[in-house]
C-alpha cells in the first residue's frame, strides 16, 4: 500500500515538474496584434471613410445650390 502512495506521490511530481518547465511559446490560432499597426489601419479607415462622406456632402451641397439658381 505504500509503494502505491509512493509511486503516485512522485507521479503527481514530475507531473508538476513537467507542467512548470515546459514551453509555453506554442503558435496560439490567433495572431499577435501590434497596436501601431491597428491604429494606423483604423486611421486610414476613418480618413477613407470622411473623405467619402465629405465628397457626398459637397455632392450635395452643389445640387441643392444648382436647384435654388
Amino acid at each position: 500500500m505504500e509503494l502505491v502512495t509512493l509511486a503516485a506521490v512522485l507521479v503527481a511530481a514530475v507531473a508538476v515538474i513537467w507542467a512548470v518547465r515546459r514551453d509555453n511559446s506554442a503558435p496560439t490560432a490567433e495572431p499577435t496584434l501590434d497596436g501601431a499597426a491597428l491604429a494606423q489601419l483604423i486611421g486610414a479607415e476613418v480618413k477613407a471613410q470622411m473623405g467619402d462622406a465629405a465628397t457626398s456632402a459637397l455632392q450635395a451641397n452643389n445640387e441643392q445650390f444648382l436647384t435654388l439658381a
